[in-house]
């Protein structure tokens, strides 16, 4: 989705108008959520997970834009649009939580964003309400499932769909538990993509990530390996 702002300056002589497009995840709530005097989306995702003990509740959207408006006056639009501040959960004037009825909203507003900003650099999260969890996540149609083998799942899925207009690329992401031991899943990964093309392996203290890539698709997988829980994170990348 995307609609358009209209920017403009004028002389002595003429007016001139130019159009910019504002893009956004098709279905993103803009009615619920409005991007206040927004002049770029560098990217906005939607991710649903299966289990619903999440303090943003179990579905959310994230949105990154670039406004025109101060950090005093996006403040205090997104403070008026809340029904009630968490401050418990928030940091300060420019970085803070509240409700929307029973939807959670978190706003971070820096002027630390980009080197070529063009504006303060807005980040918004919001849970969707109950009565629109998924099971599935909506932007997930296109998704490639042959790409890279769901191996060794326990539990916690999180399926995260981004695109960024930034870097213009869309991202599918699949996060969960595993339980199985660490070399086992090294090995099935190696073993399985080692022969493709930029196939890559780096081991740090958390864990180890292989990256590569299928035609014209990046592929990415981490695994974590920690005292309480090991993680798998699947991504694949795309040019939009």
């Amino acid at each position: 989705m995307c609609y358009r702002v209209l920017t403009g300056c004028s002389n002595q002589d003429s007016e001139k108008e130019d159009k910019v497009e504002i893009k956004v995840l098709s279905g993103f709530p803009l009615d619920f959520m409005p991007l206040f005097e927004v002049l770029r989306v560098n990217n906005c995702s939607y991710e649903v997970k299966e289990e619903a003990n999440w303090v943003f509740g179990k579905d959310m959207y994230l949105a990154e834009f670039e406004s025109k408006a101060s950090k005093e006056e996006l403040s205090v639009y997104y403070k008026d649009l809340l029904d009630s501040v968490d401050e418990e959960a928030s940091f300060d004037e420019y970085s803070f939580e509240g409700l929307i009825g029973e939807q959670r909203v978190s706003v971070n507003i820096t002027d630390e964003g980009f080197q070529d900003a063009l504006g303060t650099t807005v980040n918004i999260s919001f849970g969707v309400p109950k009565n629109k969890f998924a099971k599935d996540n909506k932007y997930f149609g296109e998704y490639p499932n042959d790409l890279i083998d769901q191996a060794f799942v326990n539990s916690a899925f999180r399926y995260k769909y981004l695109e960024d207009n930034y870097y213009k690329l869309k991202q599918y992401s699949i996060a969960y538990q595993t339980i199985e031991a660490p070399e086992v899943v090294v090995a099935h990964y190696n073993n399985l993509y080692s022969g493709k093309d930029k196939f890559k392996t780096e081991k740090d203290q958390y864990g180890t990530t292989f990256t590569w890539v299928d035609g014209e698709y990046k592929c990415y997988v981490r695994y974590t390996d920690s005292v309480s829980t090991d993680m798998l994170l699947l991504s694949i990348q795309k040019e939009l």
